[in-house]
């Protein structure tokens, strides 16, 4: 079994703070989890070495990213080295009816100009950001390029999910999930 999404393991993220948690048995891409868990951990057995551990740049692209799962196609991206940035926004601009997001963070340019550029064939959006104001923040990106972001900023509890939902209300859409810990 694979536990994934926005939730850190601490008492407000698990109590009281929004987030998500995905669960998935499947045993493949529990291996590919372990391969990434191991090559940071720094080896194989129940104790880590730190003259073999990898993380950031440092980690290598080892890990398979295309699954089909229940019969449904699963991508799997970790943070930094698989492109997670590029893949969301990749996704993005799959577009064709609707995206709807909450996030604890979003300062990436490359997403917002995505959004941008989907949101003039009449993309619906529904938007939610908890750090509107912090430093490159695409919040007023997002609102003065005519795609308002709900700021959730100074309401009690946190969220802190991370996730997208693309081409959930069409009958003949391809829709898409994407959800993991990677702040935008």
């Amino acid at each position: 079994q694979v536990l994934t999404g926005s939730t850190n393991w601490t008492a407000a993220n698990l109590t009281t703070d929004y987030n998500n948690l995905v669960v998935i048995q499947d045993e493949s891409l529990a291996k590919a989890y372990t391969i990434e868990f191991n090559e940071m951990w720094g080896s194989e057995g129940a104790m880590p070495d730190a003259a073999n551990s990898k993380f950031g740049a440092a980690k290598s692209v080892n890990t398979p990213r295309k699954f089909i799962i229940g019969g449904s196609p699963v991508e799997l991206v970790f943070s930094p080295t698989d492109g997670t940035t590029n893949a969301i926004r990749d996704a993005v601009l799959e577009t064709d009816y609707d995206l709807h997001f909450a996030l604890l963070a979003f300062t990436r340019d490359e997403i917002a100009e995505a959004m941008l550029e989907v949101n003039s064939i009449f993309v619906n959006m529904n938007r939610i950001m908890e750090q509107a104001t912090n430093q490159g923040s695409e919040f007023e990106t997002l609102n003065t390029g005519n795609l308002p972001v709900y700021s959730h900023a100074g309401i009690p509890n946190t969220i802190h999910h991370k996730y997208c939902i693309i081409d959930h209300s069409e009958v003949a859409s391809d829709p898409t999930v994407i959800t993991g810990s990677h702040n935008w």
